[in-house]
């Protein structure tokens, strides 16, 4: 894990546990708080895929679903610049969808939103209880209490 991977998940979990960041009222919501980046992110991924949907794998609170061309599933975390396709699942693209995703690619690249890889989205975080929370889990899933 990297040292900004580090500091994003060390300032929305400062308690060191899987527990909802959303009921922290000591956390400065720093990321992109008026949601002008993602806004602007969703817009141009619009102008590619008009029929651009949410997805359904999320509870919107600290990430969102997007699918592109109903194919590609973009997860972006509301807690950095953070991106994630079709985690977890299990299937080669096809060349046009694999188009698609150096589409959405070059739109994440160009307002900073790194995509993160199957590798380090598994990464476990050790100082989070137990050290059984994933970089997926942290910065995807809202946590359950």
């Amino acid at each position: 894990m990297d040292a900004d991977l580090e500091r994003t998940i060390i300032h929305y979990y400062p308690r060191r546990v899987l527990q909802t960041p959303l009921d922290n009222d000591a956390i400065n919501w720093d990321y992109d708080p008026s949601f002008k980046q993602l806004k602007t992110i969703l817009s141009e991924l619009k102008t590619i895929d008009p029929e651009l949907r949410p997805g359904t794998r999320g509870r919107y609170d600290i990430s969102e679903e997007l699918v592109v061309f109903k194919t590609v599933r973009l997860q972006l975390s509301y807690l950095g610049p953070y991106g994630a396709l079709n985690h977890g699942l299990a299937r080669e693209l096809d060349e046009d969808e694999r188009e698609i995703v150096r589409r959405v690619k070059k739109v994440l690249d160009k307002h900073g939103v790194r995509i993160l890889n199957d590798g380090e989205l598994s990464d476990r975080v050790p100082w989070i209880q137990h050290g059984s929370a994933t970089i997926w889990d942290c910065l995807f899933l809202l946590p359950h209490e």
